[in-house]
């Protein structure tokens, strides 16, 4: 995660109000991973869906730890960098630090988390069978798409009378064919909640 949780999850959830949850809501955070050139190789998409106690814990428990490691902000793969490879904030981490906060991260996002959620494509393969095949959606389009049915399904099943808000890391290249995907189910009622 980029940025301090304390700045997005709680615009968010709290935007209006004077800090009451006007709605109760699902939201499900995801992130892109891509390996090689981002045209070859694997693609996955994860993320968790939190509720309202879910956000307010992360966002505690996130913010000490960055306070904790003297971090602005969280990226995994910077934290998990050999230390020859490290820069800024992570550069001045040891070893035993960097692996420490790692842990903590993945304990936090577990702890207060509803669900997860993580689609693997491999994207070679994808473009071989479907759309070299005349299917005309990208992979990483798919991947939204499939989140956004699993994510829809599971809210469905366990907390129906809640809506479902998905958000999605900026800057992955097909990202705005996804959201005009997202744009156009999200018009059209499934279930009766979206």
């Amino acid at each position: 995660m980029r940025g301090s949780a304390d700045s997005l999850f709680p615009q968010i959830f709290r935007g209006i109000g004077g800090g009451k949850r006007i709605a109760l809501m699902i939201s499900a955070y995801f992130d892109e991973s891509a390996e090689g050139d981002s045209k070859s190789g694997l693609l996955s998409v994860s993320g968790y869906a939190l509720d309202g106690a879910g956000v307010d814990g992360l966002v505690r428990e996130w913010g000490g730890m960055l306070s904790d490691f003297n971090l602005s902000y969280f990226h995994m793969s910077e934290c998990n960098a050999r230390s020859e490879h490290r820069k800024g904030a992570y550069a001045k981490l040891s070893d035993d630090q960097c692996e420490k906060c790692a842990r903590q991260a993945i304990r936090i996002a577990r702890e207060h988390q509803l669900h997860g959620h993580s689609f693997v494509l491999d994207q070679s393969e994808y473009r071989q069978i479907l759309e070299n095949e005349g299917f005309d959606c990208d992979p990483y389009t798919f991947m939204v798409w499939a989140a956004y049915i699993h994510v829809n399904k599971w809210v469905h099943e366990n907390r129906r009378d809640e809506k479902i808000s998905l958000f999605f890391e900026s800057g992955y290249s097909s990202q705005a064919r996804a959201s005009e995907l997202l744009e156009a189910v999200s018009q059209d009622e499934w279930g009766g909640k979206n």
